[in-house]
């Protein structure tokens, strides 16, 4: 169990590293942002999906209060969690260097916002939300816990499900023949499925 939480603690303090300076990158450059929707709304759902994770991370690594949740998962869908972990943070870090100052934790549209596509957004509109959802399911793998995927799970499809048609219509108003255009030959997040 202590081989899992040390690898768990890893990939999660990965992501949170990743976060931290691109989210420090982003407070000096977005000064010049055009357009926010909703930043009440934004910040809530980023607060939603940040402490989900964290919380049930912490709750999960240093107390006992979840271990009624415990299941019975083989060695090697855990081993392959820390596997799925370790790609969806790589993952999050290129998604982050694509983007390069075009990324912001709200969905807002800045001054010379570029429509990327290029990398992983060759394939995939929203290669980021992929990254989360792959690295849920690592956290569920790994820590072998039914409420630490529930409620992680739970918050990330709070968040596609809000933000998804919202970021796709800004988009579309920012760059709308070229969008229309990128969608024809990408998937959404899940590469040849959706």
């Amino acid at each position: 169990m202590l081989t899992y939480k040390i690898f768990y603690g890893i990939i999660t303090a990965a992501w949170m590293l990743i976060r931290k300076i691109y989210f420090k990158r982003y407070a000096i450059t977005h000064k010049e942002a055009l357009k926010n929707t909703n930043p009440v709304r934004e910040i809530q759902l980023v607060k939603l999906v940040r402490w989900s994770i964290t919380l049930s991370s912490a709750i999960w690594l240093f107390t006992p209060w979840l271990n009624f949740a415990q299941l019975n998962i083989t060695a090697i869908l855990r081993i392959a969690g820390i596997h799925i972990g370790a790609a969806s943070a790589i993952l999050f870090y290129y998604v982050h260097e694509v983007l390069s100052d075009n990324w912001s934790p709200i969905l807002q549209i800045r001054q010379q916002h570029e429509l990327i596509t290029d990398g992983p957004y060759k394939l995939l509109r929203h290669p980021m939300y992929t990254a989360m959802l792959l690295w849920v399911i690592a956290n569920f793998l790994i820590s072998s816990n039914w409420m630490v995927g529930a409620v992680q799970l739970l918050s990330v499809i709070i968040l596609l499900v809000v933000r998804l048609p919202e970021e796709e219509r800004m988009m579309e108003e920012a760059f709308p023949q070229r969008y229309k255009l990128y969608k024809l030959k990408t998937y959404r997040l899940v590469p040849y499925i959706y």
